[in-house]
């Protein structure tokens, strides 16, 4: 675990973010907090006097710290209808798209044309949603891998045909890797998810109100 402070003391509200490494949306850098989600948030804290602990773990380490500290929030969650009664979904965050990405090549499936992907090679990352949703349908040729990195360079060699992930995450790692994300080409759309910042049901309506202060107040691209 990895507890960082957003702002210096002397402000007069407190406020506890847990996040996992989750580029480009909440990761740590030079041993910072960051983020498309979450450095909105840290930015608007300072100009509103609050001060912002991030805490990094594993996932499941998170949802169990969320669910024994309340007055805590995880800032990246997809609202889902399992998830839906668990927790106070307090403001969308940011909308996505997960689906096959291609590499300059000359795959051009039609949307909604899935049958045709059931023979090509495809890279997902393991223990992610793409993971759960490729293990239950008929693909033949899967290649499973530990990180976005290992499917990237798999897309970018020819070693597989696709790339089941999130559109967002994809552009990410090839533009940090010094890559081309312009030639990513997006195909099969397989869900959208809209990713929020959410809170224990035991959270007070205090607690939750001022953050709905800071998103009000901050640059973050959330969906309306």
């Amino acid at each position: 675990m990895q507890a960082l402070s957003a702002q210096a003391s002397g402000t007069n509200y407190s406020i506890k973010i847990l996040a996992t490494e989750l580029p480009p949306y909440t990761f740590t850098e030079n041993e910072k907090p960051k983020g498309i989600i979450l450095s909105p948030i840290m930015e608007s804290a300072e100009r509103n006097n609050t001060y912002i602990e991030v805490e990094f773990m594993p996932w499941q380490r998170v949802l169990k710290e969320l669910e024994n500290n309340p007055g805590t929030f995880i800032v990246a969650m997809a609202r889902s209808p399992e998830r839906e009664k668990l927790y106070h979904w307090v403001a969308p965050a940011r909308k996505t798209r997960i689906g096959f990405i291609s590499y300059m090549n000359e795959h051009r499936h039609a949307e909604g044309d899935e049958d045709h992907l059931f023979n090509d090679r495809i890279c997902v990352e393991a223990k992610t949603p793409m993971d759960n949703w490729i293990s239950k349908r008929p693909y033949k040729n899967v290649v499973m891998t530990t990180s976005s990195f290992s499917c990237m360079k798999a897309l970018q060699t020819g070693r597989v045909d696709y790339w089941l992930t999130d559109e967002t995450l994809a552009h990410y790692t090839m533009q940090h890797h010094k890559g081309q994300p312009e030639h990513l080409i997006f195909h099969h759309k397989i869900m959208e998810p809209v990713l929020y910042i959410s809170t224990s049901l035991k959270t007070s309506q205090d607690v939750v109100e001022h953050m709905r202060v800071l998103l009000s107040t901050s640059d973050l691209d959330a969906p309306e």
